[in-house]
């Protein structure tokens, strides 16, 4: 009996966190209302919300990792971190990630200098642009998006990738650039509290549409740990949490 209990005692040592007491890293970046840092530099917005709302009903807690959007897709590729929001799925993706939710909707549209552009509502407008746009790197706005630069290989040929999204208002502002592309959430919150903004107006075209989701790392997560993070979820969707942190951070659908 004693060398069974020994050996019971071994198995809960290194038996899965979540039978312990999970504790996560997520990675995020400064994305308002996404990701943010109060006054006493303590991170806010609603990819935190989202995380906690989900993890306190699997009895996980998480620590946060700021790095790029692309570095942080690669690390969790790796099993660096463990969880990423705002997850577009696809089949490629699918092989490392594990998928819950979605949590909510990410709507991508274009913000440019004022007057800089005329108002571009239909595809075929922006498939007759000649100008330097601007996308976060590692994004994916779907096959519409990537026909309409086939179409037109000199706005590919233009189109800059971008790791750091704080140099994005710089280039525009310098006149390296005329735009660029963005979660609408971002786009209004950054026009109604950054002054800087002020400068820039919003495209009517809904460049990409798509529920995105909570990812974690297939190199990290278990079976049984992933199992109590689906059900975590269903509760929580059976509920009107996830409506309204998306309503407290006021999304543009």
């Amino acid at each position: 009996m004693n060398h069974f209990l020994r050996l019971l005692m071994v198995y809960l040592l290194i038996a899965s966190p979540i039978l312990m007491g999970c504790e996560l890293k997520m990675r995020t970046s400064v994305f308002p209302p996404l990701g943010m840092k109060d006054s006493n530099d303590k991170w806010i917005g609603s990819d935190l919300d989202y995380t906690k709302a989900l993890l306190d009903k699997a009895g996980c807690k998480f620590n946060i990792l700021e790095t790029p959007w692309a570095r942080g897709l690669k690390m969790l590729k790796v099993g660096k971190v463990d969880l990423m929001l705002n997850v577009t799925k696809n089949p490629q993706r699918e092989q490392f990630f594990y998928f819950v939710g979605p949590h909510r909707l990410e709507t991508i549209r274009l913000i440019t200098k004022k007057r800089k552009l005329p108002m571009i509502r239909s595809w075929q407008q922006f498939e007759l642009l000649d100008t330097v746009l601007m996308r976060q790197r590692g994004s994916i706005f779907g096959a519409r998006f990537d026909l309409a630069l086939k179409r037109n290989p000199i706005l590919k040929s233009k189109l800059l990738d971008l790791a750091d999204n704080e140099v994005r208002l710089d280039l525009v502002h310098k006149g390296r650039a005329t735009g660029f592309f963005a979660d609408s959430a971002y786009l209004n919150y950054q026009i109604e509290h950054n002054p800087e903004y002020a400068i820039l107006e919003m495209h009517p075209l809904v460049f990409h549409s798509d529920p995105v989701y909570f990812a974690f790392s297939k190199a990290n997560m278990d079976k049984a740990q992933m199992a109590k993070i689906y059900a975590a979820f269903d509760e929580l969707a059976s509920t009107d949490i996830l409506q309204k942190i998306g309503n407290t951070y006021n999304y543009d659908q």
